[in-house]
């Protein structure tokens, strides 16, 4: 079988199993083989009855009998006496009414479970039972746990992963001439550990090769757009210099450097892919407006792509203050039909040069006739395929520049980002004033309050955002509400709105357009105020419940205050006292979020930052994305690999290529 083999075809899967398994991702034989374990269970070292401890055990016996009863309420109880040769013991299984059929009496057995103490005396129950003389994949070994659902169960899976494990038929991961891997023995030992130090050996292994798989799937979408052309936005130098003098303010050396970059990047025919990053209020959407007005001076076409639909009026707003003489236009959802026509015929015909709006934008019908930049805010991915759907017949395709306000620590941008160039803004522009942080548990509160009273007596607004109180509550109505009338019988004299997931986007819009204009002293929100938000008058953001953010989410939202001369404040407070006090010291220490995004990756993990984890990934521990020898290696290897060989040769590369791109397109 092949890695793309429909998961049907494999013995032992059925139509009810088929569903069961796509219910959890799982199609293919390959996406069954990469359903990694979540975690591990060691029933490796036998014992005997005599010598037995509480905790995990593995016997070596068998059966001498065996019997069944209902109890109360339909409970269904098989009990059987297992011997070995020191004694013999009970064993109870309950509501596994075929175990009494099945289990073999008087056959040699693994037996692999729990010692518990229940009551006053020790009992195992519903352990594993395996015949000595099958393949253990339940008793006896280190055995996998697999993320489960109710119709589908660890032990199942064990069986489908093992028996495609014994059909499928990859080849090799890389020439061994390049890379001397054998990736399926050690796919095989992530499943299937002889011991400890063979799955120590396949988790090293396969952090590695996921490192050398993003490196090298950037390395090869970098060749894929050097085959392309853009348009040469070759604008005078002494043209960008008027244009800095009209913007009413010095830029900082960050910005400067990036929009040089940027500029140099779109004067060449070479399609650009950058990303500009920067920490929060550092001033990226004008270092993104000067390529903007490079690609307009040319004569070509920019769009400009926001998360949402308030953050791309914000962009608007910055478009027409900047470039006003290109009379910038808004592109969303809340136009009435024939004006979103009007734009699109004005866009299709090249009358249009500069159009903001959400991802809309990039759909089918909306076509341009000289785009020569896309910038894309909070989207860090822009594939070569969606680049090829905006080129017009001459074949030109856009020049991309991605912003994020999340910094990336240095050696995740070599791997996870290896397709991108990278600018930074670590500098924020002069004038502003470091947010004050503090950091309290409940005893705060009162101090949290005065503080607000304080700025809301100057005049100014207040953000309260809280965390989601419960899974089922995903979008943040409850714990929203909640929040509403604690804040309200705190501050009966000032006007309070709530900003939550269920709102539509013109309740929202409306929502801000009041907190911008002033008529609402105190939004109480979830976190979808943190990105791109921008109301230069609030100088209070109250975090509830900080200790179930990561330090990059604190940073962001403390990032929609300080936003102007004014001093501001951020203050995290916890449920209990003394909650998350590592990450929240670090959050106290540092505006920094260059530094703060390091500390976020030591405390948590690449998965948690940056959508790395999904099902079929080993999870790149610290190590591995601190260690800048192996990051160097696994970049060289990739650089070799393209200079030399083709992806399609390799099958079990070409799948995990495949998947990477897949997962990016999801998150």
């Amino acid at each position: 079988m092949k890695l793309h083999t429909a998961v049907s075809e494999l013995s032992g899967v059925g139509e009810a199993t088929a569903k069961a398994l796509k219910k959890l991702g799982i199609v293919t034989i390959g996406d069954l083989l990469f359903y990694i374990p979540r975690d591990y269970k060691d029933f490796s070292n036998l014992t005997t009855i005599k010598t037995m401890k509480p905790g995990v055990v593995s016997l070596q016996g068998q059966f001498t009998s065996v019997k069944a009863r209902y109890a109360r309420r339909g409970l269904h109880i098989t009990t059987a006496t297992f011997t070995d040769k020191s004694g013999e013991f009970p064993i109870t299984w309950f509501n596994q009414s075929w175990r009494k059929d099945s289990l073999p009496i008087n056959n040699n057995v693994l037996v692999s479970g729990e010692l518990k103490l229940s009551g006053n005396k020790f009992s195992i129950i519903n352990p594993a039972v395996e015949l000595l003389s099958d393949v253990q994949l339940h008793t006896g070994r280190i055995v996998p746990v697999y993320k489960q659902s109710a119709s589908l169960k660890t032990p199942k899976l064990r069986k489908l992963i093992h028996a495609a494990l014994q059909t499928v038929n990859a080849g090799a991961y890389a020439p061994p001439a390049l890379l001397n891997i054998d990736a399926m023995h050690q796919l095989e030992q992530i499943h299937f550990p002889n011991n400890q130090e063979s799955l120590t050996n396949a988790i090293t292994s396969w952090q590695f090769l996921d490192l050398y798989d993003q490196v090298l799937l950037g390395y090869l979408l970098r060749n894929r757009l050097k085959q392309l052309q853009s348009y040469r936005c070759d604008i005078a130098d002494i043209k960008l210099k008027q244009f800095a003098d009209t913007i009413g303010f010095t830029l900082t050396d960050a910005q400067r450097k990036a929009a040089w970059e940027i500029i140099t990047d779109i004067k060449t025919e070479s399609p650009m892919n950058r990303l500009l990053q920067g920490d929060v209020g550092s001033g990226k959407t004008v270092v993104a407006l000067f390529a903007a007005y490079a690609a307009l001076e040319s004569g070509y076409q920019v769009a400009i792509v926001a998360p949402t639909e308030i953050v791309a009026k914000q962009h608007l707003e910055s478009a027409q203050e900047l470039l006003s003489d290109f009379k910038p236009k808004l592109l969303s959802s809340s136009l009435s039909v024939r004006q979103k026509t009007l734009i699109k015929n004005k866009l299709a015909d090249g009358s249009q040069r500069i159009v903001v709006g959400t991802h809309a934008l990039l759909q089918p019908d909306v076509s341009f006739k000289k785009l020569a930049l896309v910038v894309l805010d909070e989207q860090h991915r822009f594939g070569v395929k969606q680049r090829t759907q905006l080129s017009r017949q001459d074949g030109s395709v856009p020049h991309v520049l991605s912003m994020t306000a999340t910094p990336i620590p240095r050696t995740l941008a070599l791997t996870v980002f290896a397709d991108l160039d990278i600018s930074v803004l670590d500098e924020l522009p002069p004038g502003r004033k470091p947010v004050k942080t503090t950091v309290g548990g409940p005893r705060y509160r009162k101090q949290a309050y005065t503080t607000m009273s304080n700025e809301l007596q100057k005049g100014h607004q207040v953000y309260v955002v809280c965390p989601l109180i419960s899974e089922s509550d995903v979008l943040g109505v409850t714990s929203v509400e909640q929040e509403v009338a604690k804040i309200k019988k705190q501050f009966p004299n000032n006007s309070v709105a709530s900003l939550h997931g269920q709102l539509s986007t013109e309740d929202k819009d409306a929502i801000i357009d009041d907190f911008k204009a002033k008529n609402v002293d105190i939004l109480v929100a979830t976190t979808v105020v943190e990105v791109g938000v921008n109301i230069k008058n609030a100088t209070v953001m109250l975090i509830e419940g900080a200790e179930r953010f990561g330090l990059a989410q604190l940073h962001q939202l403390r990032g929609r205050v300080g936003r102007a001369s004014t001093q501001a404040y951020a203050i995290a407070l916890t449920t209990k006292t003394g909650q998350a006090a590592d990450r929240l010291k670090s959050f106290v220490g540092t505006t920094n979020g260059f530094v703060l995004a390091e500390q976020d990756l030591q405390q948590r993990g690449s998965g948690d930052l940056y959508g790395l984890r999904q099902s079929g990934f080993i999870d790149l521990d610290i190590g591995v994305l601190s260690n800048t020898k192996l990051i160097s290696k696994a970049r060289s290897l990739a650089k070799k690999f393209t200079e030399s060989y083709t992806v399609k040769d390799y099958e079990l590369l070409q799948f995990r290529l495949d998947r990477i791109q897949h997962r990016a397109k999801r998150n």
